[in-house]
């Protein structure tokens, strides 16, 4: 979800609970919540990404492919189809 960082700073600053400074300044709530928990946090951290679009975006399509050929995707399947994928662009976990 995209929004500008001076709504997070209006929402977080507000006298308003999370659920409804989400409401009104359309920010998740999630990220009030942490960035009131955690003033020091900065802004735009988001989470760590492992992947770029297009590595994510080519994972996705073979998921997506999965079905078409018979299989069914499962936590056990999906979780060993990325950590072949991992390894086969030199990440490991």
């Amino acid at each position: 979800m995209k929004y500008p960082v001076q709504k997070l700073v209006d929402a977080i600053n507000s006298d308003l609970s999370s659920i409804e400074a989400s409401k009104h300044f359309k920010v998740p709530e999630r990220t009030i919540r942490s960035h009131r928990q955690n003033p020091a946090q900065k802004f735009g951290d988001g989470r760590y990404r492992c992947l770029n679009n297009e590595q994510e975006d080519f994972l996705l399509s073979i998921f997506k492919l999965l079905p078409e050929y018979g299989f069914t995707i499962t936590a056990d399947v999906a979780f060993k189809l990325s950590n072949e994928y991992f390894k086969s662009i030199g990440l490991s976990f």
